[in-house]
């Protein structure tokens, strides 16, 4: 099988791992593999306390998506934001069941959970 052109970003997490992570939520979201053509991340202006990339996907039919990752995990942190959030307070499932559980009941155009990956 051919290997999907990825443009790398500054992330945390391998494009390989994304690609992978990806086309298994696309599998489930769509009810049939999905696999990914290419794959173009870049870091988002919108990034804050943690890593936000802005992902661009073609998919091996042509379908194309955009979508929005955003990194949770404690080496994903910007800048000063380790050495200011206390490492007790962090808990990333919080903001996960925000968008599980809240934000998709509100009116469209709010962001909308379309996978996780621990």
């Amino acid at each position: 099988m051919r290997q999907p052109i990825v443009e790398e970003s500054a992330s945390t997490r391998s494009s390989v791992a994304v690609t992978a992570a990806l086309e298994d939520a696309l599998r489930g979201h769509y009810r049939q593999p999905c696999r990914i053509a290419e794959l173009r991340r870049n870091v988002s202006e919108y990034s804050t306390s943690f890593t936000i990339e802005d992902l661009d996907v073609t998919l091996a039919d042509g379908r194309q998506l955009q979508l929005v990752l955003k990194d949770l995990s404690w080496q994903s942190l910007i800048g000063d934001a380790q050495r200011i959030r206390p490492r007790f307070l962090f808990n990333p499932r919080r903001e996960i069941a925000v968008y599980e559980h809240v934000l998709h009941r509100l009116q469209p155009g709010h962001p909308r959970l379309f996978w996780c990956v621990d």
